[in-house]
């Protein structure tokens, strides 16, 4: 399993800017959880666009399932409150192929792509640059 950890959390690092691999500088660390920070991303709205594209994933850590305040254990490793970053935790078991892990990863860049567009277009005020609201004569 820890290989398809590593090859996701590649992945990730490799095309999302920002993200934050919570535990990633543990000595040791459980070969079938991935648990990351996405700066920029509202927890809620990542959890709900993921599953809309077929992918299962949780948020916070496995210690705080269901829980309101922050995980005890993202703290004890020093990492910020989820608040900062939208955070999900996927989990890798017996079944799990390598091309999951291959479109889970594709789906997870295309939803922070798409949910950081949005709400830097939320930012200005309405339409992005380009699109034919934005006035550019696009």
């Amino acid at each position: 399993w820890s290989r398809w950890r590593r090859q996701l959390e590649r992945s990730l690092r490799d095309r999302l800017d920002g993200l934050r691999v919570r535990g990633g500088g543990a000595p040791e660390r459980l070969p079938h959880l991935l648990n990351v920070g996405v700066p920029g991303c509202d927890q809620a709205e990542l959890l709900v666009s993921l599953d809309m594209e077929g992918i299962a994933v949780s948020s916070g850590s496995a210690c705080s399932s269901g829980a309101v305040e922050p995980s005890h254990v993202l703290e004890a490793l020093g990492e910020p409150p989820p608040d900062e970053a939208g955070t999900i935790r996927i989990s890798f078991g017996p079944s799990t192929t390598g091309e999951q892990v291959r479109a889970a990863g594709d789906a997870i860049v295309r939803v922070v792509r798409r949910l950081r567009g949005a709400s830097v277009a939320g930012a200005a005020g309405g339409a992005a640059v380009g699109t034919p609201d934005a006035g550019d004569g696009a």
